[in-house]
């Protein structure tokens, strides 16, 4: 019973952060297309956050991730500031703030291009 209350509390959090975290239920447009297109985008702004955290199994990283409510996902990992150069034929991704996910994210992207590129 308390493993129902819990899970059915977990679920009221995440609607609460789809509508006001994310925004996805709150739309701006004036035509049904338009609404739609922004409650997809909200959605899937919510789905990098939960693949990001399940591409990390068994990390303390991925399990905080998964945990942290969209605000501070996109305080931490999303704004972070980064200046794209193009030299000799390719990108150079530089991380101009420091945060704790850094490391995560860099991490990610070896192993993104291990399965990618192999």
């Amino acid at each position: 019973m308390v493993q129902f209350a819990n899970d059915r509390g977990n679920q009221e959090n995440l609607v609460e952060q789809l509508k006001n975290g994310v925004p996805a239920l709150r739309a701006p447009a004036n035509t049904l297309e338009g609404n739609g297109v922004w409650m997809v985008l909200g959605a899937l702004a919510w789905s990098v956050k939960v693949w990001l955290a399940r591409l990390q199994p068994g990390t303390a990283s991925g399990a905080r991730l998964l945990t942290l409510e969209f605000k501070g996902f996109l305080s931490a990992v999303m704004l972070l500031p980064c200046q794209i150069v193009r030299a000799g034929g390719r990108l150079l991704y530089r991380v101009l703030q420091w945060t704790p996910w850094v490391g995560m994210l860099c991490l990610l992207s070896e192993r993104l291009r291990q399965v990618c590129w192999t």
